[in-house]
C-alpha cells in the first residue's frame, strides 16, 4: 500500500491531481491510498501520526505556502518525499532549494508526471529498503532513501545522511553491495557509492549532490554512472 497526500486549496484541483496520479502510477505501484487536504495545517498534523510515501503540495496557498509547509514537514524524523505543484513556472528555481522529487505544473500534469515518473518510482523504492549496520555491538537500520552517499576512509565507511549526520562503521566499501540490494546505489569511484536519487547534476567529472557537495567520478565508472543518471532523470 502506497500512502499519498495531496494538499491544494482548490477542491477541483485536488481531485484532478488524484485522478492523474492514479492513471500514471497505479500500473507500477499497485494499491494506493489518498488523503486529500484543503489546509496545509491539517496535513502537518496528519503527518505526525501517519507516514506518507509521497506528498503532492501546492506551492501557492494563502495560509501557509508549500515552501513553508515543507520546512515544517522536514523537521520530522521521517523526511517526506515532496512533489511541488503550481501554476506559476517562476517558482521552479526556488522549489529546488527544498530538494523535491519533482515540480509539476498544473497545466501540464500528465506530461510532468510522466517526465518524473522514474524519479518518483525510485523514491518509493528507497522508502522500502534499509541498510543495517553494527555500531558498539548494537544493530541499527537506516533507510536507503536517507543516505546521500557512502565514503571509504581507510578501513572504515562514512555514511553521509540527509540530516547531515555522518555514521562511521568499520567495513570495506565493497561490502555495501553485498549487504543491500538497491538499484539507486551506484559506485562512482573506488572511494564513493552514491544514492543517485540525491544527485542533482553531473558537472564535468563530478557528481553534485542536492546539498551541493561535489564528489569525484572515476574514469572507469563515468559512462555507467552517466547512463544511469540520464535514465533516472
Amino acid at each position: 500500500m502506497i500512502n499519498i497526500a495531496i494538499c491544494d486549496d482548490e477542491e477541483i484541483m485536488l481531485y484532478k491531481i488524484k485522478d492523474k496520479i492514479s492513471k500514471v502510477l497505479q500500473p507500477d505501484v499497485g494499491l494506493m491510498e489518498f488523503d486529500l487536504f484543503y489546509n496545509p495545517k491539517k496535513l502537518i498534523e496528519s503527518y505526525k501520526l501517519k507516514f506518507y510515501d509521497l506528498i503532492f503540495l501546492d506551492v501557492n496557498m494563502p495560509e501557509l505556502s508549500g515552501f513553508e509547509t515543507t520546512e515544517i514537514l522536514q523537521k520530522n524524523e521521517n523526511k517526506p518525499n515532496i512533489i511541488f505543484i503550481t501554476s506559476i513556472n517562476d517558482y521552479a528555481f526556488d522549489a529546488y532549494l527544498y530538494s523535491p522529487i519533482a515540480f509539476i505544473r498544473k497545466d501540464h500534469i500528465d506530461k510532468d508526471l510522466l517526465k518524473y515518473k522514474n524519479s518518483i518510482l525510485a523514491a518509493l523504492k528507497n522508502n522500502s529498503v534499509y541498510y543495517s549496520y553494527t555500531l558498539n555491538n548494537k544493530i541499527f537500520k537506516i533507510k536507503i532513501g536517507d543516505i546521500i552517499y557512502f565514503e571509504s576512509f581507510k578501513n572504515y565507511i562514512n555514511i553521509h545522511t540527509i540530516n547531515q549526520e555522518i555514521i562511521k562503521i568499520k567495513k570495506p566499501l565493497k561490502s555495501i553491495f553485498e549487504d543491500v540490494k538497491a538499484d539507486n546505489l551506484i559506485q562512482i569511484n573506488k572511494g564513493f557509492i552514491v544514492n543517485i536519487t540525491h544527485i542533482n547534476k553531473i558537472d564535468k567529472n563530478s557528481a553534485i549532490t542536492e546539498n551541493n557537495q561535489s564528489l569525484p567520478i572515476g574514469n572507469t565508472f563515468y559512462e555507467d554512472f552517466k547512463n544511469k543518471f540520464k535514465k533516472d532523470m
